[in-house]
């Protein structure tokens, strides 16, 4: 949903969905109690179709204090989430902010619900890992001078604070060091891209680097969805190819990392007689696994620090974005056996 350029006022909202402006105002707060879902649908419908924004809560947010910042993570599930937002808490305790945290799921329209929801509540900034469906959404809050800082996925377009790794660096390392192990192919798994610049990221320096030795970009790159059995299908196809060679996956995270685990352990896959296996994010049991999983140690924590760091220092400097800081920070790979070559 994007922001209208010209002036729309909430009588007009009120008109369009049939209701008072009482009730406008109380749906804008989060106040659905004693609405019922059909009102609620029907104020949904007249935001999207008059693309109304409430821009007197973005100037009330840069005039009034509120002590509180704002995070949206894409899922709280994952170990990465829980570190990145302690990274981000630890800093704003130790600054005298409050955190207020929210889960996306990787849904753009909870994401822009819960946007929409903080500006209300006069957060002072946000860090966000975005579903990248928003992007124009908090280009358009940057714009108004409200801050906000991307935490580990950047923004695919606009100018705006981000901290993330340097995976141009950690991808080249890996496969210089998969190829100089012996391995003769080397694949990369990764979830569905879909808007997400990470795994956007990674999957254009991994082909270009991939085209750069010979190989098939293309055929190499797994993007993998959510469907049963679908890591099963792509693991055996990938090695039903060219069986006669040493092969290798990298992963895109730890969540794809754990889904092809166990699509190993359904075909009976050893690892690493049949494949070698490494990937993104070093979580507690990628230790415990077989001989241990090698995997790219992200500094998760750090990169939640910094991005709060950067945003409490915008807000205590009040300077805008016109030099936007950019930061990449240093992964590092963690070597164990699932990357040791089985000469065959």
């Amino acid at each position: 949903m994007s922001w209208a350029k010209k002036k729309v006022t909430i009588k007009m909202v009120a008109d369009q969905a049939n209701v008072s402006k009482t009730t406008i105002s109380r749906y804008l707060n989060g106040k659905y109690e004693f609405m019922s879902e059909e009102t609620r649908e029907r104020i949904e419908k007249a935001i999207e179709a008059l693309n109304y924004h409430p821009n007197q809560i973005a100037r009330g947010l840069k005039s009034k204090k509120s002590g509180t910042i704002g995070m949206i993570v894409a899922d709280i599930t994952t170990p990465f989430s829980s570190i990145l937002v302690k990274g981000v808490n630890d800093i704003c305790l130790g600054e005298g902010y409050q955190l207020m945290i929210a889960n996306s799921d990787e849904d753009p329209r909870k994401e822009e619900e819960y946007i929409r929801s903080m500006l209300t509540r006069q957060i002072e900034g946000l860090v966000i890992n975005s579903t990248g469906y928003n992007d124009d959404l908090i280009q358009q809050l940057r714009n108004e001078g409200i801050f906000v800082t991307y935490a580990e996925r950047r923004p695919l377009n606009g100018q705006i604070d981000t901290v993330t790794i340097d995976n141009e660096h950690i991808i080249k390392y890996v496969l210089d060091k998969l190829y100089g192990s012996g391995f003769e192919e080397v694949a990369f798994f990764s979830q569905t891209i879909n808007k997400n610049a990470t795994r956007q990221i990674r999957k254009e320096i991994f082909q270009r680097m991939t085209c750069e030795r010979g190989g098939d970009a293309e055929a190499l790159f797994f993007q993998i969805d959510q469907e049963a059995f679908s890591y099963d299908k792509a693991i055996m196809g990938y090695l039903q190819e060219n069986p006669q060679r040493s092969k290798a996956v990298i992963t895109g995270n730890g969540v794809a990392m754990l889904d092809f685990l166990r699509a190993c352990r359904r075909q009976n896959i050893e690892i690493p007689d049949q494949v070698g296996l490494c990937g993104f994010d070093d979580w507690g049991w990628t230790e415990l696994v077989g001989a241990g999983i090698s995997a790219i140690a992200q500094p998760t924590y750090e990169i939640g620090a910094r991005a709060a760091e950067i945003l409490i220092g915008r807000i205590h400097s009040g300077i805008d974005y016109k030099d936007p800081i950019e930061i990449e920070l240093k992964a590092q790979f963690v070597e164990r056996g699932s990357t040791q070559i089985i000469l065959k």
